[in-house]
C-alpha cells in the first residue's frame, strides 16, 4: 500500500509543501533549522574572537604604559644579578645543608642520620610498585 503524503484541503490530496507554494518559508525544516544554528554559533564564535582580540590589544597596550611609566621613574637600567654557580657538592646530598670541606668527625655524625639510598654511587637498577587490593604493580622501573 503506497503511504498517503497528506491531505491539503481545497486541494486534494497532496502535500502541504506542494499545496501551499507560497507560504514554503514556513514549513517545519531541519534543515532550516540546522542552518540557523550554525548561523548563531558562527556569530557566537566571532564576537568571542573579536573579544579575546580586543582584550589582548588592551592588555598590550596597559603593559606598554607601565613599562615606559616604570622607566621614567628609574632612569638607570636594571642590571640583574650576577648568577654564581654553588659551590661544594653536586650530589643528592648537597642539599642539606653539609659544606664540603669537612672533617672527618662532622662525617661521622652524618653517617648516624644518612639514609641507604645516600650510599649509591652507582647506576642500580630498581622497580617500584604500589600495592592495590592484595597486589603488587609495577609501575616503573
Amino acid at each position: 500500500t503506497p503511504e498517503h503524503p497528506g491531505r491539503t484541503r481545497g486541494k486534494g490530496v497532496v502535500p502541504w509543501k506542494i499545496g501551499f507554494k507560497e507560504d514554503i518559508h514556513t514549513y517545519r525544516s531541519r534543515m532550516r533549522s540546522k542552518r540557523d544554528t550554525e548561523a548563531k554559533i558562527a556569530d557566537l564564535e566571532y564576537r568571542v574572537s573579536s573579544y579575546e582580540l580586543s582584550m589582548q590589544e588592551e592588555v598590550a597596550r596597559k603593559v606598554d604604559e607601565r613599562m615606559a611609566a616604570h622607566r621614567s621613574q628609574d632612569p638607570q637600567s636594571y642590571i640583574p644579578p650576577v648568577m654564581v654557580s654553588p659551590s661544594g657538592n653536586r650530589s643528592s646530598c648537597a642539599s642539606t645543608g653539609q659544606v664540603g670541606s669537612q672533617t672527618m668527625d662532622a662525617m661521622q655524625t652524618q653517617d648516624e642520620t644518612t639514609c641507604p639510598v645516600d650510599e649509591i654511587t652507582q647506576r642500580t637498577p630498581c622497580e617500584l610498585h604500589i600495592p592495590f587490593k592484595n597486589l603488587s604493580i609495577k609501575v616503573c622501573s
